[in-house]
C-alpha cells in the first residue's frame, strides 16, 4: 500500500502512471530490479498494461458475475420447459 500512494504522489508531478512506476522502482534500487530496468518502459505502456487489466477484469467479471447469473437462468428456463412440456403450443407444429 505504501508503494501505491507513493506512485500516486508521484503521478502528481510526472502526470503518467507508468512513469511513476518506473520511478518508483528506479528510487528503490532492488539488485534484480535493476538489471531490467530499462525494459520496463519498454513491456509496459499505458495501452500493454490497460490490455491487461481489461481482460483480467473482463475473465473475472465473467466467471464470477455472467456464468452464475447464465446458469441460474438455463436452469430456470429448463424447468419451465419441463413444467410444460405438456401443453401443446402452436408453433411447435413448424419446423
Amino acid at each position: 500500500m505504501d508503494d501505491a500512494l507513493e506512485v500516486k504522489d508521484i503521478e502528481k508531478v510526472s502526470n503518467h502512471d507508468v512513469n511513476a512506476v518506473e520511478y518508483l522502482l528506479k528510487w528503490q534500487s532492488h539488485p534484480d530490479i535493476s538489471k531490467v530496468l530499462e525494459f520496463f518502459h519498454f513491456a509496459c505502456t499505458s495501452e500493454d498494461i490497460n490490455n491487461l487489466a481489461h481482460a483480467s477484469m473482463l475473465k473475472e467479471s465473467l466467471n464470477v458475475v455472467v456464468f452464475p447469473v447464465v446458469d441460474t437462468l438455463i436452469k430456470a428456463i429448463c424447468k419451465l420447459a419441463e413444467d410444460n412440456a405438456s401443453i401443446p403450443m402452436l408453433s411447435i407444429t413448424h419446423g
